[in-house]
């Protein structure tokens, strides 16, 4: 397998922090993230529990450019977190 942590010579002096994983807070977040999302768009796909996909149709470019920036005003609003967003026509549904 791996060399158990402490034995790192890094890590013993320092220069490399570890830090531990929270998965039920980080599931929380998905979730609420996801439920702002949906809020936008009936069209809300989960590829992995931190990237969806989004159906914007309908939209002028302009509007799907305000509509994004809404989104991402509310993601760090409800959650405290900072979002990220590309713009993809006709990806395939769903994404594989």
């Amino acid at each position: 397998m791996g060399t158990p942590a402490f034995e790192i010579q890094l890590v013993r002096q320092g220069c490399i922090h570890l830090l531990s994983s929270n998965y039920e807070l980080y599931g929380d977040l998905s979730q609420r993230v996801q439920a702002v999302l949906e809020e936008f768009s009936p069209g809300v796909e989960p590829y992995s529990i931190d990237e969806m996909f989004v159906r914007f149709g309908g939209f002028t470019p302009d509007q799907r450019l305000e509509h994004a920036r809404q989104l991402h005003d509310r993601v760090r609003q409800y959650t405290g977190i900072r979002s990220t967003s590309a713009w993809r026509p006709r990806v395939p549904w769903p994404y594989p």
